[in-house]
């Protein structure tokens, strides 16, 4: 099988990947809080990333309706589209956490379409052992978790689809799934210098950021809710 390049996932793909259990197909994990909250950011990301969304100091803009051929995408585009008002991104943070589930079934199906996952005895497997992403420079790694782990521990510029990945997982307390915790301490301002990076030139990313931690705050203080605005 080819190996899939870097542009042939998406944001959520990668973040679903990462959460996902490689030996035995374990994904509980995407049960959490911080799992929803960090997919519906994701999506957000992603549909920035491919210019369809924007915001202003208050609400999300759609920039283009145009299908982005993803699933999962153009469902959260289309439900855009019918809201009649303009929302803000706690809006929507909150309206795609409620609908994580169809999401991950989307994500399911996705991934065993492109060959990455498969159902066996009910549990969701790797199809090969040692799958490969290409990035930008040629170089393979053997998955999404060992590449970000190389370019944290790196001094390289990260590009906005990783630099994207690494501000969801810092800002929502899922770095666990790429490193340990003393690697993280040890890392921790390489990690926060990409994190905190301009994400996509927009304020939609910062935006997108603040909602992931106060939202993560919340929970540990045992006061998150699902909000409704």
């Amino acid at each position: 099988m080819a190996n899939l390049s870097i542009k042939d996932l998406s944001i959520p793909e990668e973040l679903f990947l990462l959460s996902t259990d490689h030996a035995e197909g374990n994904t509980s994990g995407m049960h959490s809080s911080s799992f929803k909250l960090a997919l519906a950011g994701s999506i957000l990301m992603e549909l920035a990333l491919q210019n369809r969304i924007d915001t202003d100091t208050e609400k999300v803009i759609i920039e283009s309706t145009e299908p982005t051929g993803s699933e999962i995408l153009d469902i959260a585009l289309i439900d855009m589209q019918l809201d009649a008002s303009r929302r803000n991104i706690n809006f929507w943070m909150n309206r795609l956490y409620e609908k994580h589930e169809s999401f991950v079934d989307a994500l399911l199906n996705v991934l065993i379409r492109k060959g990455l996952l498969k159902i066996e005895n009910r549990k969701i497997l790797w199809v090969f052992s040692a799958p490969k992403y290409p990035i930008r420079d040629r170089e393979e790694v053997k998955d999404v978790k060992s590449r970000l782990r190389a370019l944290i521990f790196s001094e390289e510029i990260p590009d906005l689809h990783d630099m994207v990945i690494i501000s969801l997982l810092y800002n929502s307390g899922m770095l666990h799934f790429v490193l340990n915790h003393e690697e993280r301490d040890q890392h921790r301002e390489r990690i926060e210098l990409i994190a905190k990076m301009d994400l996509i030139g927009q304020n939609i990313g910062k935006r997108i950021a603040q909602e992931l931690n106060l939202a993560v705050a919340a929970m540990m203080g045992g006061g998150f809710v699902a909000r409704q605005f």
